[in-house]
Parts: C-alpha cells; structure tokens; sequence
C-alpha cells in the first residue's frame, strides 16, 4: 500500500475511533439497528486497522454497508430525539462507508 493510501485510512481510523457511536433509542428499530451498527463498526474498524498496516483484505471480508443503509432508511421515527439518533446513524454510516472504499482503492484489497 502506498503511504499516501495507508495515512489515508489512518485518518479515516482515527476519526472513526474519536466520534462517538449514536446512543440507544427507545424506538425497538433503531436500537436494534444501533446494535448491528455496533458490530459492523468493530469488525470494520478491526479490517481498517489491519489493511492500514499492510495486510491484504479480500472483498468479501467487507460488510455489506448498503444493507445497513437500507434499513436504516427503512426505520419510521415518531419523535424528534429519534430523529436526532437516526441523523447521527447516518452520519456515523457515511464514515464507515469511507472507510469501506479507502480499503477498495488501496493496493492490499484482493477482488477475490
């Protein structure tokens, strides 16, 4: 991997690892969501970490992020501090999206 590739997914690790992850709701949905955001988010950041410093990563270790996407979109909040939790889901998603395809682009990601 290129250093300019590798400080690339550095700074998205990073980043990852200083914003906080959205809190719980009381809508059943979302915090269900919220629980699978959690564990796509440490098995990312796990992949991150260890494409970061050189290790091949295969397509298909990475999660499906548009499914997560979708479902999210799929959720119907009734209350505004619902709202708010689901606008910083998105958020927090974007940024494992980005770290998704700085991984793609990188020259240790196998097609395979």
């Amino acid at each position: 991997m290129k250093d300019n590739q590798k400080n690339h997914l550095k700074e998205l690790y990073q980043k990852l690892t200083h914003t906080t992850l959205p809190c719980f709701s009381e809508n059943n949905q979302l915090a269900n969501w919220i629980e699978d955001l959690i564990l796509t988010d440490g098995y990312l950041a796990g992949l991150a970490l260890s494409a970061s410093e050189g290790e091949q990563i295969l397509q298909k270790e990475l999660p499906d992020l548009e499914k997560l996407e979708r479902a999210l979109s799929d959720i119907n909040t009734t209350n505004k501090k619902d709202a708010e939790i689901q606008s910083q889901c998105q958020n927090y998603l974007g940024l494992l999206k980005d770290i998704r395809q700085a991984m793609k682009t990188n020259d240790n990601f196998n097609k395979k």
